[in-house]
């Protein structure tokens, strides 16, 4: 009788856990947001980018890989990874990459960004390092190492595409 409730127990038990481990299979994976993204094709060299609108102002959504002949150059160096990652400006070639009717944001307006990712006014007003995990927040979900890929909550698809130091 001990050997035959043994046995049912068992049975019992991986009844169970197969019906537990069958019910997690059938949980649906939330769908990531669809972000209703716009976008503009800069009349110098063809290149469609696209760009959402966070808060009252238009983010590009991309990186611009326009070239400036002096203090321009493909991210990672190659013309391959350029084509996904962009280009890297020095501060006077950023001035002048940029398309008509767009503007490298202020510190206001990085901040605004900041704030629509959760930062609060006083993180947001310090130098340097600032807030907790906003820059995740704008970071896309794919294409940045070391299982470091961000959530992209606003639609921002941030990449890696510089140096860090």
């Amino acid at each position: 009788m001990k050997k035959s409730q043994a046995i049912l127990g068992t049975i019992l038990l991986c009844s169970m856990t197969m019906t537990f481990n069958n019910c997690n299979k059938n949980v649906a994976e939330p769908e990531p947001p669809t972000w209703n993204y716009s976008t503009f094709t800069d009349a110098r060299d063809g290149k469609t980018y696209k760009y959402i609108k966070i808060g009252n102002k238009e983010w590009m959504a991309e990186n611009l890989a326009y070239e400036i002949a002096n203090g321009s150059w493909d991210a990672g160096g190659t013309k391959q990874y350029g084509a996904k990652y962009g280009r890297l400006y020095t501060w006077d070639a950023a001035k002048d990459a940029v398309p008509s009717g767009w503007h490298l944001p202020t510190d206001a307006e990085w901040k605004e960004l900041e704030m629509m990712a959760g930062m609060c006014q006083n993180d947001a007003d310090n130098i340097d390092f600032r807030g907790t995990n906003e820059g995740s927040k704008l970071k896309a979900t794919s294409g940045w190492t070391d299982n470091s890929n961000g959530t992209d909550d606003l639609g921002f698809c941030a990449i890696p595409g510089g140096l860090q130091i």
